[in-house]
């Protein structure tokens, strides 16, 4: 048994050494970086892949433009580790995968075209229809650092200073999540840590939750928000749907407490009139939304100052 263990390990040793030589990694590299680009229809450049020890497989300098030559993506570092036993069981459990430095750069050109990731979802999409779907997928630890994301539908005219979803620039990511389960019917995941910056001032200190969802139910626990000024507790956050009708049968329960809200963090999203005023707000809240109805059974409001109370109940209908 020892003579077989050490053969493994001795085998390991030897390919590990073989890959990593400077030549087999500049032959993988550009192997790697030519197989991508053939198959995406756009280049596709990678600076140097690094097959570490315990299934780790890093990625540098790495750089995608879309098929007109526009950047797409680009970054730094990335980096994945593989747990190789539950492949055996048709699952893919990533340990880490780490994205430093990254940017991504998403478009779209003219109302009802195609976005610039369109070519991807066609390159990596089957043209065959699957009777059901074996995805079951676990990521223990997403990290990313120092990442920029943009989103923009180029003839949507510009609003400065406003949160605008035409035109959203996040920058300064940072984000720690972890990834339970991902099946066709099932998705569970917590988000330890999310901090970011939009271009219109909006700022997120930091975002936690736990997240369990099914096609039927969606339940969020665990949630705090903390932006500059403001901290929002949810205890508990409920969503009940079918995924066939998803929005008509959308039903939202959930209530706020230990939560205070100052107007000028959500200057960018707010009236003029009440972003440029320094109140802040205690928050408690019950709530019950649908498509047709939103139900407040309890609504407090309560100035820092003490200027200002407000406790009421209230319904709105379409």
């Amino acid at each position: 048994m020892r003579g077989i263990v050490g053969f493994v390990i001795g085998t390991y040793a030897l390919l590990y050494a073989a890959v990593n030589l400077p030549a087999s990694r500049d032959l993988l590299t550009r192997t790697v970086a030519r197989t991508l680009s053939e198959h995406v229809g756009a280049k596709v450049a990678i600076g140097d892949i690094e097959v570490g020890l315990f299934n780790r497989v890093t990625l540098r300098d790495v750089s995608l433009t879309d098929p007109y030559g526009r950047s797409l993506l680009s970054g730094r570092l990335i980096s994945a580790k593989i747990a190789l036993a539950p492949l055996f069981e048709g699952k893919i459990s990533l340990h880490t995968i780490a994205l430093l430095d990254l940017d991504v750069r998403l478009h779209q050109d003219q109302a009802g075209g195609p976005t610039n990731i369109q070519f991807l979802i066609d390159a990596f999409s089957s043209g065959k229809k699957k009777s059901s779907s074996k995805l079951d997928l676990r990521v223990n630890s997403l990290i990313v650092r120092r990442s920029h994301v943009s989103w923009d539908k180029r003839y949507e005219p510009w609003t400065d200073g406003r949160f605008d979803v035409n035109h959203l620039d996040l920058s300064d990511i940072d984000a720690n999540v972890s990834l339970k389960t991902l099946t066709p019917d099932s998705l569970n995941l917590r988000v330890r840590n999310l901090r970011l910056r939009e271009r219109s001032g909006l700022a997120v200190d930091k975002l936690t939750l736990r997240l369990a969802a099914n096609r039927r139910r969606c339940d969020i626990e665990g949630f705090t928000l903390d932006l500059p000024e403001s901290h929002v507790e949810q205890k508990e956050l409920t969503l009940r749907y079918d995924t066939r009708d998803f929005l008509p049968s959308l039903r939202v329960e959930g209530e706020l407490a230990n939560s205070y809200v100052a107007l000028s963090d959500l200057s960018s999203l707010l009236p003029s009139a009440l972003a440029r005023t320094s109140l802040t707000l205690d928050v408690t809240t019950q709530f019950n939304l649908s498509p047709d109805c939103w139900q407040f059974p309890f609504v407090g409001l309560r100035s820092r100052d003490g200027d200002l109370e407000l406790r009421a109940e209230a319904t709105l209908t379409r």
